[in-house]
C-alpha cells in the first residue's frame, strides 16, 4: 500500500535548491533538534536566515526554507520535515520530494540489518509508515507513546493500553506496560539491550528477549550511552549514576539540562549542561572537567569533523553563536544561533 494514495496533492512546494557535493558520514540525532551532524557537516537552521551546513571548514547555504519543524539523518541522506505547506523533504546533493504530510507525531531510523529504514508515525488517524524509497504502510495504530530500536528490531509502544512491540518482518508483543517514560538501546560492548523506564512506580528494565530488572528509581529526568556504560540522571536529588555491571556514582548534580556524547579520537567525553546556573562539565577517566560557565545551551551535540576528528559543537544563543570544544579550547563558527 502506497502513503502517495493517501496524500492527494493538487500541487508540489517548490523548494529554492542549489546542488552540493557533501561528504558521506552516518551519525544518529535526537528528535526535534535545530542544529544536527550529517555526513561529517554540521547543520543549523538559523530561522529566517535559512538552513546552512559547516563542512569543517566553512558555512555554505543549504536552503532557505528555516524555522523547520524536524530534521535527520537517514541512509546517508538529510530528512527535513519543512512544516506546513511546505511538505518533506531527503537532501542527497538535491532536493527530493517525500511527501506533503508535515508534523508527525514520531519519526526514527531503524537498521534491519539489511538496510536503514526511516520509520514516521503521521498520527491523527494516518498510520504508521517506513520509507526506504517508498512509503510502506505498518500500522493503524499511530500516535504512539514512544518508539526505539534494538537487536535490528524496531520497538514501538502503543500506549493507552495497547501495549509494547517489537516488529522485524512482523509484530511481537513484549509488554503490556506501556506509556513507557524512556527508553532506549544500549550496547555494552557484548550485547545490545533495550533499557525501559516504564515510570509509574514500574522501575527501570532491561530487555535482550527477557526481562530483567535494573533499577527501582524510575521517572529518571534523563538516559544516555557512554563508553559502552549506561548513564542515568535519575533526578529529584538522586544523583547521576553510570551502569556497566554495577551501579557507579558521578554526580549529586541531577536535574540536567543536557547530556550529549563525543570523541576526541583519545578518549570518548560525556558532555553535560548542568543548566541551573551549574555551568557545562566533561566527564572522562572517572572525573568530571569544567568546560564553561554557560549553560541552559539551546543545542549541543558531538561532531566528528569530516570523518577526522571529533568535537563538541554548542550553540549558546542569541548574541553569543556556535562554537566547538577540543583539546581544551573553544572555536568560534558562526555568530548566527538556531534561536535568532
Amino acid at each position: 500500500m502506497s502513503i502517495k494514495n493517501l496524500f492527494k496533492i493538487s500541487a508540489i512546494y517548490p523548494l529554492m535548491l542549489f546542488v552540493l557535493t557533501l561528504v558521506p558520514f552516518s551519525p544518529a540525532q535526537a528528535a526535534f533538534p535545530n542544529m544536527i551532524t550529517w555526513n561529517g557537516n554540521l547543520i543549523a537552521d538559523f530561522g529566517s536566515r535559512g538552513l546552512w551546513y559547516h563542512n569543517g571548514m566553512s558555512w555554505s547555504w543549504l536552503n532557505n526554507n528555516g524555522n523547520v519543524d524536524r530534521m535527520m539523518a537517514w541512509d546517508g541522506k538529510l530528512v527535513v520535515d519543512f512544516g506546513s505547506g511546505r511538505g518533506m523533504y531527503y537532501y542527497d546533493g538535491a532536493w527530493h520530494w517525500m511527501t506533503n504530510r508535515t508534523a508527525p507525531n514520531m519519526m526514527l531510523t531503524w537498521n534491519n540489518g539489511t538496510t536503514e529504514k526511516l520509520v514516521v508515525d503521521f498520527g491523527g488517524g494516518a498510520g504508521i509508515y517506513i520509507y526506504d524509497g517508498t512509503w510502506n504502510w505498518l500500522s493503524n495504530k499511530d500516535t504512539v507513546a514512544n518508539m526505539s530500536t534494538w537487536s535490528n528490531k524496531l520497538i514501538v509502544d502503543f500506549g493507552s493500553g495497547k501495549g509494547i512491540y517489537s516488529y522485524d518482518t512482523a509484530w511481537n508483543w513484549i509488554s503490556s506496560k506501556d506509556n513507557v517514560n524512556m527508553m532506549l538501546p544500549w550496547n555494552n560492548g557484548t550485547t545490545e539491550k533495550l533499557v525501559v523506564d516504564f515510570g509509574g512506580s514500574r522501575r527501570i528494565y532491561t530487555f535482550d528477549g527477557a526481562w530483567q530488572w535494573l533499577n527501582n528509581k524510575d521517572n529518571v529526568n534523563a538516559m544516555t550511552v557512554w563508553d559502552q556504560n549506561l548513564v542515568v540522571d535519575f533526578g529529584s536529588a538522586r544523583g547521576v549514576f553510570y551502569y556497566d555491571t554495577a551501579w557507579h556514582w558521578m554526580t549529586n548534580m541531577d536535574d540536567t539540562a543536557r547530556m550529549v556524547t563525543w570523541n576526541n579520537e583519545v578518549d570518548n567525553f560525556l558532555a553535560v549542561d548542568f543548566g541551573g546556573g551549574r555551568s557545562m562539565y566533561q566527564y572522562a577517566n572517572g572525573s568530571w572537567t569544567w568546560i564553561r560557565n554557560a549553560d541552559n545551551v539551546p543545542e549541543m551535540t558531538g561532531w566528528k569533523v569530516l570523518s577526522a576528528y571529533g568535537v563538541l559543537a554548542v550553540d549558546f544563543g542569541s548574541g553569543v553563536g556556535i562554537y566547538y570544544f577540543r583539546n581544551g579550547s573553544w572555536t568560534h563558527l558562526k555568530g548566527w544561533s538556531t534561536t535568532d
